[in-house]
C-alpha cells in the first residue's frame, strides 16, 4: 500500500472526503423540512445537566485517546502499516464495554 496515491482510496480515504461532506451538510442545513412541524428540544435543568455531563466524558475519553494514540492517530478507517493494535487506558474501556469489538 505505501507508494500509492491517495485519491485511489486504498485505505478508505474517501470515506473521510464523505464524512467531511456530510457534516457540512448537517451544519449548513435546514433546521426542519418544509411541511414538517418543528421539534422542540426538552428544555429542563437534568436534560441540560445530563448533556453537559455526556458531553464532557466523550470529549474526555476521545482527548484521553488521542493522547495515547501519539503520532499513530489517523483519520482513515484502516490502520497505518506498520501500527500496532493500542490495548491501554479508553481503548481497554472501549474493548471492555462492546464486547464485539475484541
Amino acid at each position: 500500500m505505501s507508494g500509492s496515491a491517495w485519491w485511489r482510496g486504498q485505505r478508505g480515504e474517501w470515506y473521510v472526503v464523505v464524512q467531511f461532506v456530510l457534516f457540512a451538510l448537517i451544519a449548513a442545513g435546514q433546521t426542519t423540512w418544509h411541511g414538517w412541524p418543528a421539534r422542540a428540544f426538552p428544555d429542563s435543568c437534568l436534560t441540560s445537566v445530563a448533556a453537559g455531563v455526556l458531553l464532557i466524558g466523550g470529549a474526555s475519553l476521545a482527548i484521553a485517546g488521542a493522547r495515547k494514540h501519539g503520532s499513530g492517530l489517523t483519520a482513515l478507517p484502516y490502520p497505518a502499516e506498520g501500527a500496532t493494535l493500542l490495548d491501554i487506558a479508553p481503548y481497554r474501556m472501549a474493548r471492555t464495554l462492546v464486547p464485539f469489538v475484541h
